[in-house]
């Protein structure tokens, strides 16, 4: 007689009470990674006030940008900083580096044709499954021993849920298969399922041991503040 599935049993309960318990931890972690954000940001504009411009720079910021040269419209586009803390607070709580950076790494993975907060949203989802069924959270374990049913419906505010199920899937055997390391290179990380050359550099950068390790360290501390870390990797 086959054992049980634990996934199916799970898939089960959360049509009750744990569908409830699911959502709810889900809400109060983003709700606490939300309230970590406009913190720092708060505390970003009172150190970031600057002085009013000369009138020669007024002229050198009219006029035209070379070629090569950054457009002063460009600035509006998201701060190496602002990556870095979209995609590490989805990881809150976590303070072991390469755990964290697998959290944020499934959630980057979710990204693509969904909004970054709905990913956010599946991923703690995700996290939240994995703790009912009995994890310290999410793991390359977990997702392994997963069905891509369960998953389908666990990241089901997400579009393509199906597909990213099945990465997930696969992405769990792979790190499992490579006893827990993440890739560090952006090659590395195009060679996962559902990982392209933008979002390997868009891992390269907001997933990097060092920024990982610094977060994991403002956790430890409750510093609600973007923590001090190394200069991004360059641009290809």
């Amino acid at each position: 007689m086959a054992a049980p599935n634990p996934f199916a049993q799970f898939a089960f309960k959360r049509k009750a009470e744990s569908d409830e318990a699911v959502l709810q931890l889900a809400e109060e972690e983003m709700q606490e990674a939300t309230r970590r954000r406009e913190a720092k940001a708060e505390a970003a504009k009172k150190r970031k006030t600057k002085p009013k411009a000369r009138e020669d720079d007024d002229d050198e910021s009219r006029r035209k940008p070379a070629a090569g040269e950054a457009s002063p419209s460009s600035s509006s586009a998201p701060t190496v900083e602002t990556l870095i803390e979209r995609w590490q607070s989805v990881a809150l709580g976590i303070r072991d580096v390469d755990r964290r950076r697998f959290v944020v790494l499934v959630a980057v993975l979710l990204s693509p044709q969904t909004t970054s907060a709905v990913a956010q949203r599946a991923t703690f989802a995700l996290r939240t499954a994995a703790k009912l069924e009995g994890a310290a959270d999410l793991t390359p374990q977990f997702l392994a021993s997963a069905t891509e049913e369960d998953l389908s419906q666990i990241i089901s505010t997400v579009n393509y849920r199906n597909t990213k199920a099945k990465a997930l899937v696969d992405l769990g055997k792979r790190i499992k298969r490579d006893r827990g390391r993440i890739p560090t290179t952006e090659d590395g990380y195009r060679h996962l399922r559902g990982i392209g050359h933008e979002l390997a550099g868009l891992l390269v950068v907001v997933n990097d041991p060092k920024v990982a390790a610094a977060w994991c360290d403002s956790d430890r501390k409750g510093s609600p503040q973007f923590p001090d870390s190394s200069s991004p990797p360059a641009e290809d």
